[in-house]
């Protein structure tokens, strides 16, 4: 309904029961057609809920450096960054699209998914995934599917969790949902948002540039201590802030507070251990060098 008075008042409409009467029995029809449930039955898109929250001790393999995800958002274990935090809730409430650009480890995902977690609490926004956007049948279908959530009353927020070639005409849907109570995330890295970026002047967009703060650090590690995550070795915060601070990277400051030593380290002693395999080791380096070559 609020859908429609909207465009109701844009029109300067006289409304009759008979409208209200057709706008219900529209939404009705539109719940039941199965075929906008495809991008669902597909996995183009996911729809996340936060409220049916499961405790699940079997998710401590995030400490080693794995991206965040909305399970651990729900089972508390990243640092809630409230300067952040705030700053996406602003844009998001002052735009339709927040871009969240930073290199990798600096917790994009973290923020998306603790702000999309926000929204559906507070403001009750339905929260969707996008996985798959690289056609433009793709980008009918997804338009359709929200057009008809539109109709029925809900709030839509999409996180898109990395720029990459699986969401390439996520642009294309951008432009088609223009003007829509839509709200959309996008996180990036830099060298990904100049491959994939939209043109911005056709969209009501704000971009993030996020970085680790040293007043973070020191909460970081306060709060990390409370949860008896640190290691025994590591007494305050501040050796492991100037170990890192050149780069100041998330990933690699919690990391380093967990683990007690450097993501860099346990990299160079994998790279030791391959390379003392009896079988293939020259192979699988040689394989790293490739991968590692083409990432740059």
């Amino acid at each position: 309904l609020l859908h429609h008075i909207l465009i109701w008042s844009k029109e300067r409409k006289e409304v009759t029961y008979t409208d209200l009467q057709k706008v219900i029995q529209h939404v009705k029809d539109a719940a039941s057609k199965t075929e906008t449930l495809e991008v669902l039955k597909n996995n183009y898109i996911s729809e996340v809920s936060f409220k049916n929250q499961t405790i699940n001790k079997n998710l401590d393999n995030y400490f080693d450096g794995k991206s965040a995800r909305p399970e651990h958002i729900i089972n508390k274990l990243p640092i809630r960054r409230k300067f952040w935090e705030e700053q996406v809730l602003d844009n998001l409430f002052k735009y339709d699209i927040v871009v969240i650009k930073a290199s990798s480890g600096q917790g994009k995902s973290t923020l998306a998914w603790q702000s999309a977690k926000i929204f559906e609490e507070e403001f009750n926004f339905n929260i969707y995934e996008l996985h798959y956007c690289d056609d433009e049948t793709k980008v009918e279908e997804l338009y359709d599917f929200f057009k008809t959530r539109l109709e029925i009353g809900e709030l839509p927020l999409i996180v898109i969790d990395g720029l990459n070639k699986d969401v390439s005409r996520y642009k294309l849907l951008l432009e088609r949902l223009f003007g829509f109570s839509i709200k959309i995330i996008i996180t990036t890295r830099e060298e990904d948002w100049n491959i994939y970026k939209p043109d911005i002047s056709k969209h009501d967009l704000n971009i993030l540039n996020i970085n680790l703060l040293i007043n973070e650090a020191k909460n970081i590690f306060e709060e990390l201590k409370k949860k008896n995550r640190i290691v025994e070795d590591i007494k305050t915060w501040q050796p492991s802030w100037e170990k890192i601070k050149d780069k100041a990277l998330l990933i690699e400051y919690v990391y380093l507070l967990t683990h007690g030593d450097m993501l860099k380290d346990r990299l160079e002693f994998q790279i030791k251990c391959i390379q003392e395999e009896e079988n293939e080791s020259a192979v699988k380096i040689e394989i790293l060098r490739v991968i590692s070559l083409a990432d740059i």
